[in-house]
């Protein structure tokens, strides 16, 4: 779809949204002239709008300064200090990335002192395959944390440790109680570095096909910040307005040599 048709979509959902339900019950509090606009889209059947086949720029998607993410300086190669985060708007476009669980990425790394001229806007690709490979605009503002390992990740007795220590804490508490792997440990949302979660499949290490390194996590893209015991409240669940993969979409470097080939993971 084009741009303007699926953030005019998200406009009318936002403005509903923000007003008060109908006392009946029937949904949300769409004005009159926004209904129409919405069932006109709905009897358009959602078709894909039209595109001449001509090459697509890449979305910008984040942009990291290493004085705001201390972190970073880690990843960074030699006489760099901004990371910048752009993709596809298409899933499966695959590029040597892994990438077939998302869009397809590219990692630029740069000296911010040499960035002198910077777009006033980006260029906007004339169509998207779904809206939310289509990042809503916004400012962040980072905060540092300490996480812990996933528990594969752990000797089997450590684990065994915790466990033991959560089944204590719910019996005195006597009622459920948040537990490492899913409470305590990792943070959801975005982030630079830190652990990864797998929650939706086995743990699978991922090893660079340059040198066969194993790889480190630079990225985490989550669908979503809205997680109790972490949760960055108040404030949108999901400011980003980004979903791609299934809940995360991890990018994977080579700790040897930052140059080499990143890798994609979703989870």
């Amino acid at each position: 779809m084009r741009p303007r048709r699926a953030r005019r979509y998200e406009e009318i959902l936002a403005a509903a949204e923000a007003r008060p339900r109908p006392a009946d019950g029937s949904g949300w509090a769409y004005t009159d002239a926004e209904r129409a606009e919405v069932q006109a889209m709905a009897g358009a059947g959602y078709q894909p709008d039209e595109h001449d086949g001509s090459p697509l720029p890449l979305l910008a998607l984040a942009q990291f300064h290493v004085r705001d993410v201390p972190d970073l300086a880690a990843f960074a190669p030699p006489g760099t200090d901004l990371l910048q985060v752009l993709w596809c708007p298409f899933a499966g476009h695959e590029d040597g990335s892994y990438s077939h669980f998302g869009p397809s990425t590219r990692l630029f790394w740069r000296s911010a002192a040499d960035v002198t001229n910077p777009l006033s806007a980006q260029p906007e690709p004339p169509i998207v395959e779904r809206t939310r490979y289509l990042p809503v605009p916004c400012v962040l503002h980072p905060e540092q944390v300490t996480e812990y390992p996933w528990a594969d990740y752990l000797p089997p007795t450590l684990v065994a440790r915790i466990e033991a220590w959560e089944d204590d804490f719910e019996a005195q508490v006597g009622r459920a109680a948040p537990t490492y792997q899913y409470d305590l440990s990792i943070a959801p949302g975005w982030k630079i570095g830190g652990w990864d979660s797998w929650h939706r499949t086995d743990l699978m290490r991922a090893h660079c096909g340059a040198c066969g390194a194993e790889m480190r996590l630079l990225l985490t893209m989550d669908w979503c910040e809205s997680q109790a015991s972490w949760g960055p409240f108040p404030g949108p669940g999901c400011p980003t307005g980004v979903a791609a993969g299934r809940d995360e979409y991890r990018t994977f470097v080579c700790p040897a040599d930052p140059a080499h080939p990143h890798r994609m993971s979703a989870q």
